[in-house]
């Protein structure tokens, strides 16, 4: 009993022995006094004495909530990260050093991030190979209490039932990051239950009033399943939960096609039925189809199609259809014969190099 309270208490030291560390950090960082942190406290009418702040700066295990939030509000730090258990280092976001371009905003408080803030639905197809089904989640993206860095969180929901019943989900956070001059948006996500990382990347541009309504975006992940592969494949953004639209339109753009479609002979036919295609193309399909070089499958040209006389609602609907029903993949995966064909040509390569040279 004596060593369990003994081991403790160790804990609880070494836990405000890092809390104290990481206030000291920050404020060497940033150039901030003791002084200074007592002169702003008094201005927020929360005052805090010379004993009481050095004591916290010293790891006491006194420090109370009230203090904490003060002394976070004057480094401008989100309490959160100054107070966690782990051992997390905390990075200024706000700093624009040298090594960091002021191109690369993280703070969610910055004016880039207002139409990207808040809560999406995730649309993108399975990673397992048999499975053909796509998947939904809820990602959201929100200003951490400082506003210093944008945190983003989501829900997965991986298409099966547990033993009550109810979805299973996994759970992802992680934060999202703006460059502007990439014009894109960077987001990091950790499963800490999973011990797994994935990233998204979608296109940024300014937008001034209202705020971002979808995006297509790339996923780079592991695939799931039993074989663990790095995968890539898109995901569709979007503000709204969708529905029939998504099966009858919109999952063809969620498959790797370029702006020249193939597809099968087989799913030509399956196109020239399905309910949804358009009256203007129905009767016109095969002038933008061609079997020319390409056995068992026919090509369409999506300029062509935008060419054409067609009304614009009914051309965007038979492209969405053109890409439904063509043979593109729903993502690309490193597989372990890929990597080992690359390294025996390479080391083929360096062997041929070394005797050449000899």
């Amino acid at each position: 009993m004596e060593s369990q309270r003994k081991k403790n208490g160790d804990i609880t030291n070494n836990y405000y022995n890092q809390v104290a560390e990481r206030m000291r950090a920050i404020m060497r960082k940033k150039g901030i006094s003791q002084a200074d942190i007592l002169k702003k406290c008094a201005e927020n009418n929360c005052s805090i004495s010379q004993a009481t702040l050095s004591k916290i700066l010293q790891g006491s295990r006194t420090i109370s909530l009230i203090n904490a939030v003060q002394i976070c509000k004057v480094l401008n730090e989100d309490i959160a990260d100054v107070l966690a258990m782990d051992e997390t280092t905390i990075i200024d976001k706000n700093d624009v050093s040298k090594d960091i371009p002021s191109q690369l905003i993280y703070r969610a408080d910055n004016p880039v991030f207002r139409a990207y803030l808040g809560i999406y639905h995730c649309y993108f197809y399975s990673t397992i190979s048999s499975e053909d089904m796509i998947l939904h989640g809820i990602l959201e993206l929100k200003s951490s209490m400082s506003g210093n860095r944008c945190i983003a969180e989501m829900n997965l929901e991986i298409g099966k039932l547990d033993s009550n019943g109810e979805p299973i989900k996994k759970y992802y956070e992680g934060e999202a990051v703006i460059s502007t001059s990439m014009n894109a948006v960077y987001c990091t996500l950790v499963s800490k239950k999973m011990s797994e990382m994935c990233f998204f990347l979608f296109r940024y541009n300014q937008i001034n009033f209202g705020e971002l309504l979808c995006r297509l975006a790339v996923a780079i992940t592991v695939s799931a399943g039993d074989n663990r592969l790095p995968t890539a494949h898109r995901m569709l953004l979007s503000r709204e939960e969708l529905g029939d639209i998504l099966d009858n339109y919109l999952a063809g753009h969620l498959l790797l096609n370029d702006s020249e479609i193939l597809i099968k002979a087989e799913n030509l036919e399956k196109l020239k039925e399905d309910p949804m295609l358009p009256p203007w193309f129905k009767d016109n399909i095969d002038s933008f189809v061609s079997d020319k070089s390409v056995v068992n499958y026919v090509r369409a040209q999506e300029l062509i199609v935008r060419a054409s006389l067609a009304p614009k609602e009914e051309k965007n609907k038979f492209i969405c259809l053109l890409r439904k029903y063509s043979s593109a993949p729903k993502y690309t995966k490193i597989a372990k014969k890929a990597d080992g064909f690359v390294f025996q040509l390479i080391e083929d390569f360096q062997k041929e190099c070394s005797q050449q040279k000899e």
